[in-house]
């Protein structure tokens, strides 16, 4: 008798195996004929394999299993048949593996299961069909599989689900169903899955579902429901789910949610219903939803919003209302909402905004209301926002910033002002913003900036005022920016660089000069840029390139002074940059 228990003959060009090819083996508890070319297995091949527990078979060419090709095997607890061509499997096939706990049937091309294919598996736990080409189940072809815990149905091409097709599965607590061609789900469907915690339907051609069809499903923790073509939710439809911690409903085609639908829903935290075509929301929808931490109302087509329809949301942190047609927000709208830290309101047609519609938000951190058409700013409209480290409100209207518009704002970090129509930006309207790194003013209409615009912004390290009309730089204007490493200034209409403008920008990487109208560089200009990798003066009306114009900038790799009226290059202009490169070359 052979002492061997364990055989690898995992990824080999294996065609065929004799029929007694494993005989004599009968200590062998794992088998692995994974990834050969197998295109039959004897009836007999794996007899006498009595301490078997796994059988590897996955990634062959097997087409059929005959009846008897798995006697013997009494200990096989793991059976792994997937990505092979198996079209069908006889009603005695799995017959005298009663011991079997995980089944692996992904991947194949099976159309139809007979009623009885999985008779005599009791100690099942696992079976996975996935990915087959699976239309209709039987009615009773699950039956019998009371220990099952698992079942793997998506990605197949099943139309209708019988009324009694998971009868029985009383330990079961996940069940995937999505992606197939299911039109409509029986009443009872799931009825008897008392320990059922996560259920899979989404990419489904399900247009209706019935007040019923969740009944019993007590234990339900996950519903996945997206991406399916239901247009109206009954009232009850989610009655007796108070277990239900995930709900998503996004990319259907619901018009109205009823105003009781998500009662009961104590223990909800996470409820998506973008991507719909909802245009009003009733007062009290999210009434009783006191643990709900996320609420996505996204690319719907939500005009107006009631007062009162976030009141009691205690627990959010989280509501996106972007990408709807929201023209104005009730000043008491987010009241209430004391753990809200992420606030999307881009892509609506908002024109203004209350004083006081952002109150008692403390805990907001990330707030976009980018792409709106807001025009003007309240002076007091972020106050109290003290948490917050993100501000979009980028591609609006706003024609000037208020002076104390930002006060309060000591946890800023990023800034995003472009695309508005800006022509002038207070003294004072950055100070206190000491936290900030990313500041963006591009593509507005500012012509001139204050000698003290960005005093006090120590940690800011990216700063775009391209595509403005800035005729002047004054000398002082960037000091203090002892951290920024980039700057674009890039078409706007400087003429003339005082020579002190990048005094103590010490840390700056690049530096965009491109399409102004600059016609001399003053000999000094970018003394002290130590650290300047890339420098772009292209399409200026620059005639001449002082000597010493380059000296000091001992890190720069791309220079770039294309169509511009240069005439003639002193001889010495790019000396400085060629000792650098002989020192990297000799050094490394």
């Amino acid at each position: 008798m052979s002492l061997l228990t364990e055989l690898d003959l995992f990824q080999n060009q294996i065609i065929f195996l004799p029929e007694n090819v494993f005989n004599g083996l009968s200590a062998l508890t794992y088998l692995d004929l994974g990834l050969n070319q197998i295109v039959a297995l004897p009836d007999d091949v794996f007899n006498g394999l009595s301490a078997l527990t796994e059988l590897y078979l996955e990634r062959n060419q097997i087409v059929a299993l005959s009846d008897d090709v798995f006697n013997g095997v009494s200990a096989l607890t793991e059976l792994y048949l997937e990505r092979n061509p198996i079209v069908a499997l006889s009603d005695d096939v799995f017959n005298g593996v009663s011991a079997l706990t995980e089944l692996y049937l992904e991947r194949n091309p099976i159309v139809a299961l007979s009623d009885d294919v999985f008779n005599g598996l009791s100690a099942l736990t696992e079976l996975y069909l996935e990915r087959n080409q699976i239309v209709a189940l039987p009615d009773d072809v699950f039956n019998g599989l009371y220990a099952l815990t698992e079942l793997y149905l998506e990605r197949n091409q099943t139309v209708a689900l019988p009324d009694d097709v998971f009868n029985g599965l009383y330990a079961l607590t996940e069940l995937y169903l999505e992606r197939n061609q299911t039109v409509a789900l029986p009443d009872d469907v799931f009825n008897g899955l008392y320990a059922l915690t996560e259920l899979y339907l989404e990419r489904n051609p399900i247009v209706a579902l019935s007040d019923d069809v969740f009944n019993g499903v007590s234990a339900l923790t996950e519903l996945y429901l997206e991406r399916n073509q239901i247009v109206a939710l009954s009232d009850d439809v989610f009655n007796g789910l108070s277990a239900l911690t995930n709900l998503d409903l996004g990319r259907n085609q619901i018009v109205a949610p009823p105003d009781d639908v998500f009662n009961g829903l104590s223990a909800l935290t996470n409820l998506y219903l973008e991507r719909n075509q909802i245009g009003a929301l009733p007062d009290d929808v999210f009434n009783g939803l006191f643990a709900l931490t996320c609420l996505d109302l996204g690319q719907n087509q939500i005009v107006a919003l009631p007062a009162d329809v976030f009141n009691g949301l205690s627990a959010l942190t989280n509501l996106d209302l972007g990408r709807n047609q929201i023209v104005a927000l009730p000043d008491d709208v987010f009241n209430g909402l004391y753990a809200l830290t992420e606030l999307y309101l881009e892509r609506n047609q908002i024109v203004a905004l209350s004083d006081d519609v952002f109150n008692g938000l403390s805990a907001l951190t990330h707030l976009n209301l980018g792409r709106n058409q807001i025009v003007a700013l309240p002076d007091e409209v972020f106050n109290g926002l003290s948490a917050l480290t993100d501000l979009y409100l980028a591609r609006n209207q706003i024609v000037a910033l208020p002076d104390d518009v930002f006060n309060g704002l000591s946890a800023l970090t990023d800034l995003y002002l472009e695309r508005n129509q800006i022509v002038a930006v207070p003294d004072d309207v950055f100070n206190g913003l000491s936290a900030l790194t990313y500041l963006d003013l591009g593509q507005n209409q500012i012509v001139a900036l204050p000698d003290d615009v960005f005093n006090g912004l120590s940690a800011l390290t990216n700063l775009d005022l391209g595509r403005n009309q800035i005729v002047a730089l004054p000398d002082d204007v960037f000091n203090g920016l002892s951290a920024l490493n980039v700057l674009f200034l890039n078409e706007n209409q400087i003429t003339f660089l005082p020579e002190n403008v990048f005094n103590g920008l010490s840390a700056l990487t690049g530096l965009d000069l491109g399409r102004n109208q600059i016609v001399a560089l003053p000999d000094d200009v970018f003394n002290g840029l130590s650290a300047l990798n890339v420098l772009s003066l292209i399409e200026n009306q620059i005639t001449f390139i002082p000597e010493n114009m380059f000296k000091g900038l001992s890190a720069l790799s791309e220079l770039h002074l294309g169509q511009n009226q240069i005439v003639a290059l002193p001889d010495d202009v790019f000396s400085s940059l060629l000792v650098q490169l002989y020192k990297e070359l000799a050094f490394g």
